[in-house]
């Protein structure tokens, strides 16, 4: 059994053995790791970064986290301020899609496994009012 831990410092991948863990690799060294998530469906564990100097970028390993290969960023559109700082959420559905939440507060979803990405108008434009009442 592995697991993935996130971390300010990188990305742990720990291997279960007799008694406890073992660190089996690490991947971005120093690089604060504010998601990491695995794809059910694929299998494919999904891992969101914030580079100090290159800011947010977003990583999927589909070799079970031996290799991480750098997908699209998602963005908002030029009319607004926005931009993606951190990721939060990560969900494939049935049908292959891919929703991925980020802060600021947003919901971007990707039918081409992460080449692309198009964000939900519809939760975006919430803000600022209540969605409990």
């Amino acid at each position: 059994m592995k697991a993935f831990l996130a971390t300010r410092k990188g990305l742990l991948v720990l291997k279960q053995k007799a008694g406890g863990w073992d660190i089996e690799k690490n991947h971005f060294d120093g690089v604060k790791v504010t998601y990491v998530a695995i794809d059910q469906m694929k299998k494919w564990i999904w891992v969101g970064v914030n580079h100090g100097h290159w800011g947010p970028k977003l990583h999927v390993s589909k070799n079970k986290g031996k290799t991480f290969d750098e997908v699209a960023l998602p963005k908002f559109p030029e009319s607004t301020k926005d931009k993606v700082k951190e990721f939060w959420a990560f969900h494939r559905d049935q049908s292959g899609r891919i929703c991925i939440g980020t802060a600021p507060a947003a919901m971007f979803v990707s039918d081409d496994d992460g080449q692309t990405w198009t964000l939900n108008e519809a939760f975006y434009n919430i803000k600022g009012t209540s969605i409990c009442t």
